[in-house]
């Protein structure tokens, strides 16, 4: 049997393991995982240009279309820890697929080259980047 001693020390290491477990929980409950930060920013994006993520998850090639789906692969590449890989499968097309990495690099150099050529997109992304 163990003396009331053993029975507290072993009673608080259990009380200390649970309330590190409580502590960790409450750290990171209130840090979203990097898909649900995709899905904020897919939102928030959309919600700006006033358009439904399902009206630009398409292989449609409007220049509207195509701009803001580069602007959402962009700032989920800045705001994330998301491969390119992973940020082109967001885009789930009727393919199942998604978008190839390759498709997410160039977003990224297309938007970059847009904002130090192009004021009005400069504008934009500057009006965008301050939401997120």
């Amino acid at each position: 049997m163990e003396t009331i001693g053993e029975y507290l020390i072993a009673n608080n290491r259990k009380f200390i393991v649970k309330q590190k477990a409580l502590q960790s929980y409450h750290a990171n409950i209130n840090r979203p995982s990097n898909e649900a930060k995709a899905t904020i920013i897919i939102e928030i994006i959309c919600n700006y240009f006033g358009v439904q993520f399902s009206d630009i998850n398409t292989e449609s090639r409007f220049r509207y279309k195509v701009i803001i789906r580069q602007y959402i692969m962009v700032f989920v590449l800045q705001k994330t820890n998301l491969t390119l890989k992973e940020v082109g499968q967001l885009f789930n097309r009727k393919t199942g697929k998604g978008y190839d990495h390759s498709t997410v690099s160039h977003a990224k150099k297309t938007i970059k080259d847009l904002i130090q050529t192009n004021k009005d997109i400069r504008a934009e992304y500057e009006k965008i980047q301050e939401l997120l």
